[in-house]
This record gives C-alpha cells, sequence and structure tokens, in this order.
C-alpha cells in the first residue's frame, strides 16, 4: 500500500515472512477524517482481543 506519509499517521503495521506492511493509518480529510483498518487473514487474528479493541476505538473514532 502507497501512502502519503507527509499528511498520513501510520498507527499499526504487520509482519510476516513476505516483509512488513502498513496495517492502520489515519489522516484528515476537509471537514473529515479517514481512517483504514487493515484486517485479519483468519479467524484467530480477527478474533484477537487486542484488534477487537483497536477495531472497536477505530469505528468510535471515525463515527464522531
Amino acid at each position: 500500500m502507497k501512502v502519503n506519509d507527509k499528511e498520513t499517521t501510520i498507527f499499526l503495521t504487520s509482519a510476516s515472512e513476505e516483509g512488513q506492511s502498513i496495517a492502520g493509518w489515519f489522516h484528515a480529510h476537509g471537514q473529515g477524517q479517514v481512517c483504514c483498518l487493515i484486517p485479519a487473514h483468519n479467524e484467530d487474528g480477527l478474533l484477537n482481543a487486542p484488534f477487537t479493541h483497536l477495531l472497536a476505538r477505530t469505528i468510535e473514532w471515525v463515527s464522531r
């Protein structure tokens, strides 16, 4: 994923045998805000407590 890091805050990365990548970012857009959170690829990852907590906080943040 290509991200303009001058206007974007990267708050999450992921790592695997394939390398490291951006997994979460946000930035302002006009009067609002944009957030991207890349979900896990399997059930264990999606149900992971820290991930579900982060997902809930992200949804709350963009819903304001």
